[in-house]
């Protein structure tokens, strides 16, 4: 019979350290709210505990895996992978794809930072070419009309 102890495995617990942990938990809480993007502590800890209740034989106390997954989820906010506003938990990944995402905003914004630039002289040459214009109708005008 497998049993999930609340922090250490004791002299009496025997087989593998897999499944058992805050790290397992922070593991399936994380699969949990990847899997739904947002959602809430609720929500994951009805999972979760539905789980366990569907496996035989695992021994548990369900308020001991609440609040364990209650702490899986503060150490995912630690570590800025999800957030917390208010209720609802929101997935943000793991730093490497952020990272992606981040350089990909970086390309982003230097490519409408070289239009802008673009467009920024574009406009200085026309400016200049209207004042240009001005001046010449200007000069025109003082001259008085063109004798043909």
């Amino acid at each position: 019979e497998k049993e999930i102890p609340s922090e250490a495995p004791t002299p009496s617990s025997s087989g593998p350290r897999r499944d058992k942990g805050l790290r397992s938990f922070s593991l399936k809480v994380c699969q949990k709210v990847e899997e739904r993007d947002v959602t809430t502590y609720n929500q994951v800890a009805d999972e979760l505990v539905f789980e366990f209740k569907q496996d035989s034989t695992i021994v548990f106390d369900e308020k001991n895996i609440r609040r364990r997954i209650y702490d899986a989820l503060n150490v995912l906010m630690a570590m800025d992978i999800i957030t917390r506003d208010k209720k609802n938990i929101r997935w943000k990944g793991f730093p490497q794809s952020r990272e992606k995402e981040r350089s990909e905003a970086e390309r982003r914004i230097a490519e409408v930072s070289q239009g802008l630039s673009s467009k920024l002289e574009l406009l200085e040459k026309r400016a200049l070419q209207y004042i240009a214009r001005c001046n010449l109708e200007k000069r025109n005008a003082a001259a008085g009309p063109a004798v043909e």
